[in-house]
This record gives structure tokens, sequence and C-alpha cells, in this order.
């Protein structure tokens, strides 16, 4: 199965997808374009497009567990697209989440080198989404350095629940926005193994899920 390596530093968690080959029994859904389904358990949630919910348009993507999740588990939905005019500036991530009894749902994005440094991250682990919600937009902002060679990105729930999200935005945001990055000081992380995505796109693509 894919699945996403968690990073505890001086007690904070931190989720830094990293995915591996291999098998999932996890019963197979649609999924849009470029994105992945990762995961501690893929056969504990279901993912894919839906055309029950949607924030505009016919679509939208989703997350549900399954009976076998456990509040120590999660599944995400995850692409990368390339930094190009990204680098240099602060990048605003933004989408539409609606929930229903969720443990926590959350948006992520994370900047990473060739080297497979973390450069800078934000998984929303202190404002997730709880229990359950009608739309409402959410937001990452991270600098893009010009070291970078993808940005990953995706939301997640983690725990029980379901989760929808739609309408996603890059925009290069304002000097004066402040970042959400979690990654403080120094401190870098390195991913074990890390290949830079073959699949990466150059802009990101079908931000409403209607393709």
């Amino acid at each position: 199965m894919k699945m996403l390596l968690f990073y505890s530093i001086k007690g904070s968690l931190f989720m830094l997808p990293f995915l591996v080959s291999g098998q999932s029994s996890m019963p197979e859904t649609t999924l849009p374009i470029n994105w992945v389904r990762s995961g501690t358990d893929l056969a504990s949630y279901t993912m894919g497009i839906s055309n029950q919910n949607s924030h505009s348009g016919n679509q939208s993507v989703f997350i549900k567990s399954l009976q076998l999740a456990t509040n120590e588990e999660y599944g995400t939905l995850a692409t990368t697209v390339k930094p190009g005019k990204y680098r240099g500036k602060k990048i605003k991530y933004s989408a539409w989440l609606k929930t229903e009894e969720a443990d926590s749902a959350c948006l992520w994005m994370r900047i990473d080198s060739p080297k497979g440094i973390t450069l800078n991250f934000d998984n929303m682990r202190c404002r997730g989404v709880h229990g359950t919600t009608d739309w409402h937009n959410n937001s990452i902002i991270l600098y893009v350095p010009d070291s970078a060679c993808q940005i990953s990105y995706g939301f997640y729930i983690l725990g029980k629940g379901a989760a929808w999200m739609d309408d996603v935005e890059f925009d290069i945001a304002p000097d004066s926005m402040a970042l959400t990055d979690l990654i403080k000081g120094d401190f870098s992380c390195r991913i074990p193994g890390f290949k830079p995505s073959q699949n990466t796109k150059k802009e990101p693509y079908d931000t409403g899920f209607e393709n």
C-alpha cells in the first residue's frame, strides 16, 4: 500500500507524505488525474471523486473512513506540482471543505528540495475541521524557496468521519500575508528514499474536479 510517514518533533506531529509502492485491499473508486491515495492503512478508508456533494459544479473529492478506522489512523488524497512561477514567493493554497462526523479534516502542503529535504510544511494540525460542517474555505500559506523541486499538497482525515474538498485555488500571496508554516528555526526533515514525482504537473490541474 501507499503510506505516509509521521515525524514527532518535540511532541508535535508533523505529517510528511512519502509514497511507497505496494497493494491495497481498499475498494476502488475513481481518482482525479495525477492524484494518489495514501495513508496509514488504506483498508480503513475509501476516497475518490464524488458526484453527491460539491461546492460548485457537479463533482468534488472525498475521503470516508470505514469500520476498521481508528483514531490514530489517517487517509489522504495527494498530488504534486512543479514550483515554477511560485519560486521565491509566498503561495496560498486554499480549498473548500465539508465534513460529516469527522474527528479532524485538514488541508496539507509541503515544499520539497531535490534531496528530499522538507523546506516548508503545514498540515493544519492545530486548526483542523471537526464534526459535521457545511462548506467553508480553508487555506495554507508557505514560502517556496528557489531550491524547491516540487510542491506536494492535498487533504486528509485523521481518525473517523467523512470529508469533501472542492474548488482548489493557488495564488501568489502578498508579502504582508502571514505564513502558516509549522517548521520553525533551523529544523529540516529529510524524507528517506525520496525521489521527485515523475508525474508532476507544471500547474495545478482540474482544481474543480470536473474532468
